[in-house]
C-alpha cells in the first residue's frame, strides 16, 4: 500500500530525536498561560508609556532649544538640552549624564559661569529634597546614610553659592 496513510505517518516522524530529555523543551505560542500573556501586555502597556513619554519630553525639551535660542540662553544649557533629547529618543541616559557632569566641571566648577552654577544647584537642590523625603522612612541603618548624603549635599550648596 504505498502512497497510503500509512506512508505518510511514516515520513513525518522524526527519524532520530531532536530534543534532549535533559533539556527543557521550548513551549509554542499556543502553550503560553492567560497570566504569561497578561503580564507581557503589561510590560508592552509600560514600555510604550515610556515611549510616548519620552516623545512628549523631547517635544517639550525641543520648544524649549528653540526658545532658548531666540531669548539668547546659554549655549551649554541648550546643549544639555539637546543631549537629553537624544537620550529620551534612544532610551539612552549614560551619554547625557556624562555631558551633563563634563559641562557642569568645565562651566560650573572650572570657569564658574552663572547659568551653570545655576542649573548645578537645582540639581543639587533636588536632589536634597528626595534625600530628605526618603529620610522619613528610613530604618536605622539607612539613616545614618542619607543623612550622610544629606550633608554632602549641604557643603555642595554652599560650594556653588561661593
Amino acid at each position: 500500500m504505498s502512497g497510503g496513510l500509512f506512508d505518510y505517518v511514516q515520513n513525518q516522524m522524526p527519524t532520530e530525536a531532536t530534543e534532549s530529555l535533559s533539556e527543557p523543551r521550548s513551549r509554542t505560542p499556543l502553550e503560553i498561560t492567560q497570566a504569561e500573556q497578561q503580564q507581557a501586555l503589561e510590560r508592552s502597556r509600560e514600555v510604550y508609556k515610556a515611549y510616548q513619554d519620552n516623545i512628549m519630553r523631547a517635544g517639550t525639551l525641543r520648544s524649549e532649544i528653540i526658545k532658548g535660542l531666540q531669548q539668547g540662553e546659554n549655549m551649554a544649557i541648550l546643549f544639555l538640552k539637546a543631549m537629553e533629547i537624544i537620550a529620551c529618543m534612544t532610551g539612552e541616559d549614560t551619554s547625557y549624564q556624562l555631558a551633563k557632569d563634563t559641562v557642569t566641571a568645565v562651566y560650573c566648577d572650572a570657569l564658574r559661569q552663572p547659568e551653570a552654577l545655576e542649573v548645578a544647584r537645582t540639581g543639587v537642590q533636588e536632589r536634597l529634597a528626595h534625600l530628605e523625603n526618603a529620610l522619613q522612612y528610613a530604618n536605622s541603618t539607612e539613616k545614618e546614610r542619607i543623612l550622610q548624603a544629606i550633608e554632602a549635599h549641604h557643603k555642595k550648596l554652599e560650594q556653588l553659592s561661593e
